[in-house]
């Protein structure tokens, strides 16, 4: 089936200078994704013949971009765009009462860019070719909202979200209204890691480490209750691995030598850790049993190869669950459904989706 999908790739060299690629960020999700579509085979020459559009828009690399600027180039980047900002745009850094000078203009600069980049897509507005078959990616825990005036300008096109639609975590009832209409839109993809860390590891490595982390203890409160789990776990006499602090190549060593690996959610469910481990074949461990949403709705399988455990319960009880689990059982799920869950090699099960899509238009 997916030989039936025909997928045009935008060429927009007028962008470049308004974006980054970022390979060595947990972001490199957006132009991993593009460089796979530039030479897949469901790629087509001809717009005419496409059932989608992809927008090589990098949002990640947009803010970056502009975040890394001096005062003088920020000006630049502006002005260059100041005329396609909204007049009515709606961001609350922008009022009166909640004034903040830096935030509001950079809301506004990421408006005018995204009404911008549509003025440069000649199949935006056809009656055959609008704006419901156009692909845009979003790689953050932000989501769309990276563009204040998303809702507006690319609120019926398709987006790749690294995010699910998950319950009460962090949201308002707007956001859990919206990603309810917007369910038959949205498909979940794997989050990225940079380049090295999402290239799996052939050779098998001893995996004498059986529980590790590295990353802070704050920041949410499933990384808060890991000092505590590690102190507890000690009792058991197992080979634990826990670092506040290391070096890249260390964190990929330490992946690539453990049975588990710690991944719990930072501000958002969703973590670059997770898929490190599973690019390199270290079972994850999720301090959540659903508001983590597996990408592709894949959640049967992603289960299978994975251990949940819930903060409701014990410090007991979770170590239990992550001592009396069939290792050998969940670590062949794993090497079996890996690339399912690996950006980089999940595209199969990303053009099922919008081959879905597609039957639904």
């Amino acid at each position: 089936m997916q030989g039936d999908l025909r997928i045009f790739v935008y060429e927009l060299p007028q962008i470049k200078k308004y974006q980054l690629t970022l390979k060595i960020s947990q972001f490199a999700t957006e132009n991993m994704v593009h460089e796979k579509l530039l030479s897949s085979n469901v790629r087509v020459q001809d717009p005419l013949r496409a059932d989608f559009f992809f927008v090589p828009v990098y949002p990640m690399g947009v803010v970056y971009k502009y975040k890394r600027a001096d005062e003088a180039q920020k000006k630049l980047l502006y002005d260059s765009i100041k005329k396609y900002i909204p007049q009515d745009l709606k961001v609350i850094a922008c009022l009166q009462e909640s004034y903040n000078r830096a935030w509001c203009q950079r809301q506004k600069y990421l408006a005018g860019f995204l009404k911008y980049t549509l003025s440069l897509l000649k199949f935006w507005d056809t009656d055959n070719f609008g704006e419901s078959r156009h692909i845009f990616i979003f790689p953050g825990g932000d989501q769309q909202s990276i563009f204040a005036n998303w809702k507006e300008e690319i609120g019926r096109s398709v987006h790749l979200l690294v995010e699910g639609h998950y319950g009460n975590y962090f949201q308002n009832a707007d956001d859990k209204q919206t990603q309810q209409q917007r369910r038959h839109m949205d498909i979940v993809i794997p989050g990225g890691g940079d380049y090295d860390t999402m290239r799996p590891y052939r050779k098998r490595k001893v995996r004498k480490i059986f529980l590790s982390y590295c990353g802070r203890y704050s920041g949410s409160k499933e990384r808060e209750t890991i000092p505590t789990l590690l102190q507890q776990m000690k009792e058991y006499r197992k080979n634990l691995l826990f670092q506040e602090v290391c070096t890249k190549e260390q964190f990929l060593e330490n992946l690539r030598t453990s049975r588990y690996c710690l991944t719990p959610a930072g501000s958002t469910p969703w973590t670059a850790r997770l898929y490190g481990a599973i690019a390199q074949l270290c079972v994850p461990v999720l301090f959540n049993t659903d508001v983590f949403i597996a990408p592709y709705n894949l959640d049967a399988i992603f289960n299978d190869l994975s251990i949940r455990v819930s903060l409701e319960d014990s410090f007991e009880l979770i170590i239990k669950s992550i001592l009396k689990a069939d290792y050998e059982k969940i670590y062949k799920n794993l090497v079996e459904n890996r690339n399912k869950f690996m950006v980089n090699y999940s595209f199969p099960e990303l053009f099922t989706e919008l081959l879905k899509i597609r039957c639904r238009s």
